[in-house]
């Protein structure tokens, strides 16, 4: 791994418990292996595009990130009705390399401007995918398609000891298929 900036983000109140405060603090590499990665992330990291980082919040350590072991994992109800209704139907999925496309770009403003309307989030800015395509190691896209129309696109990191999803955006108008439950 290279040299690599470091800074801490101002406090701010924290997007998933409100009345908690939260920072971040970052690290930006050029470049780094999968492996290196996986090191990161059991430390707490995640990334986005070339920037890790994690919480340090002052008075919280409620945020981790999710570790699903596949051997001990048995699907509950719900995630069975949604692979079912998905997987048996019209779904169908082609992983490749990232490539941001117009109709990418669009399902992306379309996801992130219903976002923006039922959580507040602030408006989407397009150029914010190209962090997708822009990695410091392979990373696969994972688009999603019902007959032959895109609904729904995942960014993964293949690690040696698992996959990491780094960010999901699907089509509102599909919010009924529990997308992000099937990723």
């Amino acid at each position: 791994m290279d040299a690599r900036l470091k800074f801490l983000a101002p406090a701010t109140r924290c997007e998933y418990l409100p009345e908690q405060t939260a920072r971040l603090e970052y690290e930006h590499v050029e470049r780094m292996t999968a492996a290196e990665y996986g090191e990161w992330l059991l430390g707490g990291w995640r990334r986005f595009g070339h920037l890790l980082f994690r919480p340090l919040c002052p008075s919280c350590r409620k945020c981790q990130s999710l570790r699903v072991p596949v051997g001990a994992f048995r699907p509950r109800r719900t995630q069975r009705r949604v692979w079912n209704a998905n997987a048996h139907g019209s779904m169908r999925l082609e992983v490749g390399a990232p490539s941001p496309t117009a109709a990418k770009r669009r399902l992306y403003e379309r996801f992130h401007r219903y976002q923006q309307v039922a959580k507040g989030w602030p408006a989407p800015d397009a150029d914010a995918m190209d962090a997708f395509a822009d990695n410091p190691f392979p990373t696969e896209e994972w688009c999603y398609f019902v007959d032959e129309r895109l609904v729904a696109v995942g960014y993964v990191d293949v690690l040696p000891d698992g996959l990491s999803a780094i960010y999901f955006f699907y089509d509102p108008g599909e919010r009924h298929r529990s997308l992000g439950t099937f990723n």
